[in-house]
């Protein structure tokens, strides 16, 4: 704690033995001596301090010890007449404070405990040696301030001391020889007389000496400004953004009811179909097309409605689905096909089903590429028009995708959104409606099942780039049939449709749970599902560190 400033004036004390009256008085300024000093000051030692920033006394000189050579040796800076503790009022309400020349070692010790034994609240020094007057005090570090002792004065002395320049030391003194008898022989004492109106009572320095915390209190108030500044500003800005993030969320709901996104479609995020959405969809006993050629049975499998492939395609087809069915029927020879004799329609007996023909040629399950049985096979038909073995879609549908695995088609209603939209859905669907803005897509009419037409492209999520069509392949022979986590030879049966890979495994048990599992795994392959952009971001996630998830936390756009 450092001296910031000492303002010294004189007070009336009344005199306790002629009166009870224990008021002081501050004099004015225009009938007395009055000082302040701010600017050259120096704090030598801060030792018990006194708490506060406000340290106050009456100003004395010390009185050295009889026979003290400094007595002599201070006489040239100490008027005979200056203010001792003999000439203060004898009572104990008021604190000292000592004013004494810095002549010599021996003397400024001899001056430290005389303060000691009064004792002192604080000290005040002054040089004599210096060359001019009004020069400022030195620093503390300079050697005219050393007593040769390593600093062990400054804990010996349970008080602060305080260094002025020579010329106010000297004022000071001067002042301390004029203020030190009754009142009548105080400058302007006949005045004072007047005012205060007994001549008995005390005219006396009185010093205040302010304290400043330093330059840390300050720095630690300035920086704790700015810090609330600071956590203003940032719970501002997240408030902000926590706002526009919630706004933004509102309209892409908004827009997924109007049916303008789909955020499967565009990879976003992988929905699926709630069970009361999938009763709704028609659940039938097939039954066959009496005008069904028995030819091209097997290349209707893969949908009648592929209009406009090549003939040659077309028997390449027929013939590698003929043959993977042939061997796939020697090696599970007397094994039900699933969807004829024991079929998982969730409780639902086969005689309370309608009997009735597809919309279009479909003579297999695309799934799991089982031949319908007519009036024994119960059919699950999707709203695009594809049928399918309710075991073998039922589980796909409501745990891992709501398109349908031959056309990509969503299942849902129009304007489904699902319960929860969050940030990185916003983020991903503003990503990519921003580059569908710069990208061209030409459309000549065809139709989406040509294989010749150039499909509308669609975006993947955070990358923009389309996704081409590529042709689907199956096995090529039962013979080359895939165990779990082996992989099979491969042939392209023919274009149009998503890049996947009909790996057929060896088939579980009928309504098992491995079946319906085995099932889901095809339709996603047939689907072309690898990764959504949600299941890419929790793995991104897991990976970020915890000091990049606070940091979205407090601002929700940031990524």
């Amino acid at each position: 704690m450092s001296v910031d400033s000492i303002n010294v004036y004189v007070r009336i004390i009344p005199n306790a033995d002629i009166t009870n009256d224990t008021t002081d008085y501050r004099v004015d300024s225009a009938y007395s001596f009055a000082l302040d000093i701010t600017d050259d000051l120096q704090t030598l030692s801060t030792n018990s301090a006194p708490p506060g920033d406000l340290n106050q006394g009456l100003l004395y000189v010390p009185d050295l010890l009889y026979g003290d050579p400094c007595i002599n040796a201070s006489r040239p800076y100490i008027p005979a007449n200056v203010t001792r503790q003999a000439n203060l009022p004898p009572t104990n309400d008021y604190a000292l404070i000592a004013l004494a020349p810095w002549i010599s070692r021996n003397c400024t010790l001899g001056y430290l405990a005389a303060a000691r034994r009064d004792p002192a609240r604080a000290f005040i020094f002054y040089l004599t040696n210096r060359d001019s007057d009004d020069e400022d005090p030195p620093p503390i570090s300079d050697p005219a301030w050393s007593l040769q002792d390593g600093g062990s004065w400054k804990s010996a002395n349970k008080y602060p001391v305080y260094a002025i320049s020579s010329h106010r030391g000297g004022m000071l003194m001067h002042q301390l020889s004029a203020y030190s008898g009754n009142m009548t022989n105080v400058p302007y004492g006949h005045e004072l007389t007047e005012i205060y109106q007994d001549s008995r009572d005390y005219a006396r320095l009185y010093t205040e000496i302010r304290i400043s915390s330093g330059t840390f209190p300050g720095l630690w108030a300035f920086l704790l400004i700015v810090l609330g500044v600071l956590i203003v500003v940032i719970i501002g800005v997240s408030l902000l953004m926590r706002w526009i993030q919630h706004r933004r969320r509102q309209v892409l709901r908004q827009r997924i009811a109007s049916g303008e996104v789909d955020l499967e479609a565009l990879g976003i995020k992988r929905i699926t179909v709630p069970q009361e959405h999938l009763n709704n969809f028609p659940l039938f006993i097939y039954i066959a097309d009496p005008n069904r050629p028995e030819s091209s049975a097997s290349s209707h499998s893969m949908g009648e409605h592929r209009k406009g492939q090549p003939q040659q395609d077309n028997r390449k087809s027929s013939e590698n689905v003929e043959a993977l069915r042939s061997e796939k029927d020697e090696k599970s020879h007397g094994l039900p096909s699933v969807g004829q004799d024991h079929q998982d329609l969730g409780g639902i007996q086969l005689h309370d089903l309608q009997h009735r023909e597809l919309s279009f040629a479909q003579y297999t399950c695309p799934i799991c590429l089982d031949e319908f049985v007519s009036h024994k096979t119960a059919l699950r038909e999707l709203p695009c028009g594809h049928a399918f073995h309710p075991g073998c879609v039922d589980s796909f549908l409501t745990d891992s995708s709501s398109l349908c695995p031959m056309c990509k088609k969503s299942v849902l209603p129009r304007g489904y959104c699902p319960p929860k939209i969050t940030n990185v859905m916003v983020r991903r669907e503003r990503i990519i409606r921003r580059m569908r803005e710069r990208v061209v897509v030409e459309d000549d009419g065809a139709h989406p099942f040509n294989p010749t037409h150039r499909r509308p492209s669609i975006l993947r999520a955070g990358l923009g780039w389309p996704i081409s069509p590529q042709p689907v392949r199956i096995a090529r022979t039962a013979s080359t049939i895939a165990r779990p986590g082996q992989r099979s030879e491969e042939e392209p049966v023919g274009a149009g449709m998503s890049t996947v890979s009909v790996l057929i495994s060896s088939v579980p048990e009928e309504n098992s749970e491995a079946r319906r599992a085995w099932a889901r795994r095809r339709a996603n392959a047939m689907l072309g599902i690898s990764r959504t952009v949600e299941e890419e971001e929790q793995e991104a996630a897991a990976r970020t560190p915890a000091w990049r998830k606070v940091l979205a936390a407090v601002f929700p756009g940031f990524h």
